[in-house]
């Protein structure tokens, strides 16, 4: 007979995303299917089958519908001033000046949206591939990359920066592995459409979390040797394989490393 597989309170709690209160209260209105053996008052268990399929039914009822569009700038100015409050102001490029990036190049920023709600943003660069390598050895930052060094699209063997791809967390575990899960998706194939229609010859993104280095490594990035985290990838059309292996596996709600910034 096959033992069966349990969470702890608190594993399941987690897992939830419910309140400590909350979850125990679901548990006593059988709300939550839980286990404990006969005579004892100590020591509930909560049966891994059960509480995984409220998981994937709360992240179903939670979905809302997500659209992955240009920046408007007061997008911009929402996501400078998170960004600032997350990272300080090193590395955080003005508004100013990503006004005047985006007057160089219009399609650079995009935004996940739930609704009128910011939910995610990515931006793509196509720059000077030796100021690409300056940021890469530490030796400038975003907010010092020079107007001539930013690319149009429609330029020949383009090199693409990527400074940002990150969610806006909420407090619930579930909407924001939804979040990461869309914005990923989006991004992939916004990706996969400018390499269709530009020359693109290179990405490059730099890994400064777990999860980035870990989304970088199963896109196929290398390692660039310089004073920071810094990967490229040089073909992706012979990386398409594993990037719709990717989606695929994103789009069936496994859940997936959500932030890679900047």
């Amino acid at each position: 007979m096959m033992e069966k597989e349990y969470y702890t309170a608190d594993e399941a709690m987690k897992l939830l995303g419910k309140a400590k209160t909350t979850f125990y209260k679901e548990v006593e209105e059988g709300i939550i299917p839980s286990v404990i053996e006969k005579g004892r008052k100590r020591g509930r268990k909560f049966p891994k089958e059960a509480v995984d399929t409220h998981v994937k039914l709360q992240q179903h009822a939670n979905e809302v519908p997500r659209t992955f569009i240009k920046a408007t700038n007061a997008d911009l100015w929402t996501a400078i001033e998170y960004d600032r409050e997350l990272y300080g102001e090193e590395d955080i490029i003005s508004y100013r000046r990503a006004l005047e990036w985006r007057n160089i190049n219009a399609d650079i920023f995009m935004m996940l949206k739930e609704g009128p709600e910011l939910a995610g943003t990515t931006t793509f660069i196509p720059l000077d591939e030796n100021v690409i390598l300056a940021l890469l050895n530490d030796k400038i930052r975003e907010r010092n990359i020079p107007d001539w060094a930013i690319r149009s699209w429609n330029e020949a063997a383009l090199s693409v920066y990527i400074p940002t791809i990150s969610i806006f967390p909420t407090e619930s575990r579930v909407k924001n592995a939804g979040r990461g899960r869309s914005l990923l998706c989006y991004t992939l194939r916004w990706a996969i459409s400018l390499n269709r229609l530009y020359d693109i010859k290179s990405w490059y993104a730099m890994a400064t979390t777990k999860e980035g280095l870990h989304l970088v490594q199963e896109l196929g990035f290398k390692q660039v040797a310089g004073a920071r985290e810094g990967y490229i990838l040089e073909n992706i059309e012979s990386m398409m394989p594993i990037i719709k292996n990717i989606l695929k596996r994103l789009e069936t709600a496994e859940e997936w490393a959500i932030v890679l910034p900047g």
